[in-house]
């Protein structure tokens, strides 16, 4: 997949739209077919040298657990399941303790 820049200057050096992209390093070609080359050189700028990974749930667990409890109705545990990706052992257990929590702090 070819970037949809034509041109652009990485630390003083330009970096051509070719039939390869061989300029760039694997992970910002990438990138650049992603967010395009002005927000790759944006990340490249605040990243470069570090490893950088990414979370496979983009949500908090706080958060999710929070929403979970506010929408669980008793009978919707395999749709809260499906919505936030978590499993529905998970999502009890979590209920569970949520609960326990609350009976503690009465």
């Amino acid at each position: 997949m070819q970037p949809p820049c034509a041109l652009a200057i990485i630390e003083g050096i330009f970096v051509e739209r070719g039939g390869k992209m061989e300029q760039l390093n694997g992970i910002y070609e990438e990138l650049v077919c992603l967010v395009g080359m002005e927000m790759t050189l944006r990340i490249y700028g605040h990243f470069k040298g570090q490893q950088v990974t990414f979370p496979i749930r983009l949500l908090s667990r706080s958060y999710v657990a929070d929403r979970i409890a506010k929408e669980y109705n008793g009978r919707n545990l395999p749709e809260l399941s499906r919505k936030y990706g978590y499993s529905e052992r998970w999502i009890r257990e979590l209920l569970r303790d949520t609960s326990r929590q609350k009976a503690e702090g009465e």
